[in-house]
């Protein structure tokens, strides 16, 4: 079923000549939102392309996101080049260029108005710049100003087939006095329908389709609102979390009620929980008890830790200093074996000097005995006998004894 976004069904009567064409190409002049009231959207839905030209930055932005495959222009059109302010209607879809009409409504309806400047293109510039096929229809919306627009097209070389344009005062079912009628059929193109809002205009060579035209739209045209089919997509996704709610309900009470059987099973096993929890928590108090004393011992630890990490500190510092003690007293003990060393020479001479005295006493002693020996031989001779004798004599009768 068709999808209608358009204020006033204008994308219906458009799909009775286009229902079965799949690709085309559109131009939306003021194309304001890319969904909401939009002419061209249920097009852009079936893979038609096309332009895109609206010169609110707010409503530039949503097209640009909404409508990656249109070329999507930030510009007015009007019937020469150059900038002109644009006023916007703040937060009532209305936009123009002209100042009159903007005086009346903010005058009427109390509206808050924001001017800026904006770049102006013609209508045949554009085309001229970006089309190179055949154009199905040209939608114009801008509030009072689409005879400029009309006025700046080329006619000639880019013929929309169909034509239609806002034709009332905005917010008004009165129709706007312009001369857009009498140009347009100067360019071979019939006025053939009023909706109440919009003219519609075919081209000459199309002049068949008017037929499409003859009746309002209707129940026949086969169509839904996009109001009415976002309601019921809203509506189903809610019906759908309902039935997901409900049946979560379900096993909830589900839950509840084999729950409320355990209460009555379990109510024993409470009692025994409860003092099974007072017993847990005099354990979980005794233990925080121990763990209280083993952080006080801890930190008595780190202490004890940090008192002995100085003593090792000084240690390495004692250690150091020995160790250059150590360097001095090896340089110290080479000393004393160099003169060990030397004197392992001299007690060598030494011993050299005694083994000579030594050959010297034993020769001294074998004359000793050969002395010995010989005063024994002399002793026991009968002169040395005799001799003795005399002595005694001497000694006897007072004599001196002679040596």
């Amino acid at each position: 079923m068709f999808i209608s976004y358009a204020q006033n069904f204008e994308d219906v009567l458009l799909n009775r000549i286009f229902k079965n064409q799949e690709k085309g190409f559109y131009i939306d002049i003021g194309a304001h939102h890319p969904i909401y009231d939009s002419v061209t959207k249920a097009f852009y839905e079936k893979g038609w392309t096309g332009i895109n030209i609206e010169p609110v930055p707010k409503f530039f932005h949503l097209l640009e996101k909404d409508r990656p495959k249109d070329l999507n222009l930030n510009i007015a059109i009007s019937d020469q080049q150059g900038e002109l302010n644009f006023y916007e209607l703040l937060d009532t879809g209305l936009s123009t260029f002209d100042r009159e009409m903007t005086e009346k409504l903010v005058k009427k309806n109390s509206f808050s108005v924001q001017e800026y400047p904006v770049i102006m293109k013609t209508l045949g510039d554009v085309c001229s710049q970006y089309i190179n096929q055949p154009i199905d229809f040209l939608k114009i919306d801008v509030e009072g100003w689409e005879e400029k627009v009309i006025l700046g097209h080329d006619w000639q070389n880019f013929r929309p087939k169909i034509v239609l344009l806002e034709a009332t005062i905005p917010n008004s079912s009165i129709r706007k006095e312009t001369n857009i009628s009498d140009f347009l059929n100067n360019y071979n193109y019939q006025h053939i329908y009023f909706d109440g809002l919009n003219d519609f205009y075919l081209a000459e060579e199309f002049s068949h389709w008017k037929n499409f035209f003859t009746t309002p739209v209707n129940v026949f045209d086969k169509f839904i609102c996009f109001s009415e089919y976002d309601q019921k997509h809203y509506i189903s996704n809610l019906e759908n979390n309902i039935k997901i709610k409900d049946k979560e309900t379900n096993n909830l009470i589900f839950n509840v009620s084999n729950l409320e059987k355990n209460i009555h099973i379990n109510k024993n096993e409470k009692e025994d929980l409860i003092f099974q929890i007072k017993h847990l928590k005099k354990i979980l108090l005794e233990q925080q008890k121990l763990i209280d004393q083993n952080n006080s011992e801890i930190l008595n630890t780190y202490n004890m830790m940090a008192k002995h990490e100085q003593k090792i500190i000084n240690l390495e510092n004692i250690l150091e200093n020995l160790g250059i003690e150590l360097e001095q007293k090896k340089e110290l003990i080479k000393v004393i074996e160099n003169t060990l060393e030397n004197l392992g020479i001299e007690l060598e001479q030494k011993k050299e000097l005694i083994k000579a005295i030594e050959n010297t006493l034993k020769n001294l002693g074998i004359e000793l005995d050969q002395e010995k020996e010989m005063i024994k031989a002399m002793e026991s001779s009968k002169f040395w006998k005799l001799r003795k004798k005399w002595f005694k004599v001497k000694e006897k009768i007072g004599l001196p004894i002679d040596s």
